[in-house]
């Protein structure tokens, strides 16, 4: 309406100033113009594109330890092209300048000529990892990397490319390089001992390194034995603590009452705890492929085996509930409640307890 209104107030313009008939051609067919432009961007709102997130697993690292660069892709009907980059070593621009982190004698700041020759980063690895529930796919490029100058760097781009063939942006991660020893100051060494003289001072040497050692080796047994016992007046079994905090959740009707967030992030939580407590995995801090390298790596082959399509579908629903368009079923969210515990059961042995 208020278009209208201004349009109307344009052509009354043109006929109070008397404006010959080219100028007000000339107006009605701008008029045309932004009303088919209007439209054309209405119609591009409703296509959908997917989502994509980069982020690094570590914001701050010192020089020449690897990292994780992680670009996530996600979205209904994900139709985008990657151009993967390969293992290889790259070094720093010729143009741009390096500074040493020494001062010249003539105090001029000059690029350093040796900075060149170290690499700026090397690429490890990469590789793609894909992972769907229902319409919603998520594609994961994963590359390892590691930087070798001090400072902070842009990580290398992947490039991305649409059905088209046109260049996606995204928002590039950056990631801080510490020196190791960015002072470049010299450690004293200690000059060998002098054995010559008191070989008396040697054999009481070595006798008190033997008591040491069989102090050690009892108290050592006795802190094991004591251990072991506190271990087994443990007072409840990992899998009851996982199952009554199960049968809570339930109770509170996430589900039922469309809050999928609030029964994602409590259902995960329950599953991490029971994993830290049955087996001392770190799994609180752990990301979804972190928890199921973690399983295959404790677990038995054939026991990992027979539950692997039960994790793999558990921890992708959960990984995928952090995505804003990702809404699945009351269906969906039910099976998954069963699973996981369906998957805790076969993994701690469990027998046929139903959740209250």
């Amino acid at each position: 309406m208020q278009f209208f209104a201004i349009l109307k107030n344009g052509i009354a313009r043109c006929g109070a100033c008397k404006v010959d008939e080219m100028k007000a051609r000339k107006f009605l067919h701008l008029v045309i113009f932004v009303l088919v432009a209007h439209a054309l961007l209405a119609d591009d709102t409703n296509i959908g594109h997917p989502e994509i997130r980069a982020s690094c697993s570590i914001q701050k690292t010192t020089i020449g330890v690897p990292f994780e660069y992680r670009v996530v892709i996600a979205g209904k009907g994900v139709d985008v092209k990657v151009r993967m980059p390969d293992k290889r070593v790259v070094y720093p621009d010729a143009t741009k300048t390096i500074k040493s982190d020494h001062k010249m004698k003539d105090d001029s700041a000059q690029p350093d000529s040796n900075a060149l020759k170290v690499p700026l980063y090397v690429i490890k690895n990469a590789r793609k990892e894909e992972s769907k529930s229902g319409d919603v796919v998520q594609l994961s490029i994963v590359i390892e990397i590691a930087y070798f100058h001090p400072g902070k760097h842009r990580l290398p781009e992947v490039e991305l490319f649409d059905s088209e063939n046109v260049k996606i942006g995204y928002r590039i991660p950056e990631i801080e390089i510490e020196s190791v020893n960015p002072q470049g100051e010299f450690h004293e060494i200690e000059p060998p001992l002098a054995l010559s003289g008191n070989w008396w001072r040697v054999v009481w040497l070595i006798l008190g390194i033997c008591a040491v050692g069989a102090v050690g080796y009892f108290f050592a047994r006795w802190w094991n034995a004591r251990k072991a016992h506190s271990q087994r007046v443990f007072q409840t079994p990992p899998i009851e603590i996982f199952l009554e905090e199960a049968g809570k959740l339930a109770r509170k009707k996430h589900i039922e009452e469309g809050r999928v967030r609030e029964y994602v992030f409590e259902m995960s939580a329950i599953f991490r705890r029971f994993l830290v407590h049955q087996w001392q995995i770190d799994a609180m801090d752990m990301t979804v492929t972190e928890i199921r390298k973690a399983l295959q790596n404790v677990l038995p082959r054939p026991m990992f085996k027979k539950n692997e399509s039960d994790i793999d579908a558990v921890l992708n629903l959960w990984d995928l509930a952090k995505f804003a368009e990702f809404s699945p079923s009351q269906e969906t969210l039910k099976d998954n409640f069963e699973i996981t515990v369906r998957v805790a059961k076969n993994l701690a042995g469990a027998g046929s307890n139903v959740v209250a």
